[in-house]
């Protein structure tokens, strides 16, 4: 496997191509390696993650203010799906650009990538406006965008979707880290709602931060936390916060696509296991558009 090692946007970030998971003639698909690793960056005191934003702006925009965002001194790190289905999917892109923002590649992307390059045979009318809407620079920028990131310091890789259990990630096909929601009879399935959740099977000892699954809403782990909160189905836009722990969110401000099954009606799913370095307590506001999660306090291994 060849190593490559370059600075993007002020951090160092390593990786490699993995010739069995991509074929030569997908590089444009993959204009950077798949798997990037971000070094401890002492200029950065803060990483905060954030879920799947498809194309929620005004939300992105409200959370990035209610947890004080300094593009200066913050590293902004987004699980995929920056666009797809919502309503200013431009904004969020050419946001996340100028901020030096670093992001996994979402199922969304990754369509709009294809349909960008011609190596889709059909092309519905949604993603040809999403094409006309971003623009060329736009596009290319996605197409950069990797399928899992390491974050060093915190022993945490960030992915889309999933990765299967007792394997490492860069073992995951770009279909399981782009779509994986759950397992069934030890099988993967991307289906909405089917078998149950992988992140349950997943023993780490990496932390595995990821978005995707809606349907589930706010997922705590052991070893897994799952951050997207349906925002564009009229939920919340949800940021984890390093290295405190501390998740954060809004309220969507209005549902901008019905999603394709009905939510879990608890609006949250968690494992009987507590999260691997903290313990969560809720501390419901009493504004209606934004809950906060707070007192993430290590307990477990690091």
């Amino acid at each position: 496997t060849s190593e490559l090692a370059s600075q993007v946007g002020g951090i160092k970030i390593s990786g490699s191509w993995r010739a069995r998971s991509v074929r030569s003639r997908d590089k444009l698909l993959y204009r950077t390696p798949l798997h990037v690793k971000l070094e401890k960056n002492s200029s950065k005191a803060r990483t905060i993650l954030i879920g799947d934003i498809h194309g929620c702006f005004l939300e992105l925009k409200e959370l990035l203010k209610k947890v004080k965002f300094n593009a200066r001194s913050d590293r902004l790190v987004l699980t995929g799906d920056l666009v797809g289905k919502g309503p200013y999917p431009r904004e969020v892109v050419e946001f996340a650009r100028k901020v030096g923002a670093h992001a996994v590649r979402g199922n969304h992307d990754h369509r709009a990538v294809k349909a960008h390059l011609g190596m889709l045979r059909t092309i519905k009318t949604e993603v040809r406006r999403l094409l006309d809407e971003l623009g060329e620079k736009n596009c290319f920028w996605l197409s950069t965008l990797p399928l899992s990131i390491h974050l060093e310091e915190f022993n945490a890789y960030v992915v889309h979707a999933g990765v299967m259990p007792r394997t490492r990630i860069e073992q995951n096909t770009p279909e399981l880290l782009m779509n994986l929601r759950g397992l069934e009879n030890d099988r993967p399935t991307m289906k909405h709602g089917e078998g149950h959740p992988w992140a349950e099977s997943w023993h780490g000892p990496e932390l595995v931060i990821f978005g995707h699954d809606a349907s589930r809403r706010l997922q705590v782990h052991q070893y897994a936390l799952g951050l997207d909160t349906g925002c564009v189905h009229g939920g919340n836009l949800t940021a984890l916060i390093l290295p405190d722990f501390k998740l954060v969110c809004v309220s969507a401000k209005k549902e901008y696509k019905p999603p394709k099954i009905a939510w879990d009606i608890n609006g949250e799913n968690r494992s009987a296991n507590s999260f691997h370095r903290e313990s969560l307590e809720d501390e419901t506001r009493s504004s209606n558009d934004e809950k906060s999660y707070h007192h993430l306090n290590r307990t477990g291994k690091s």
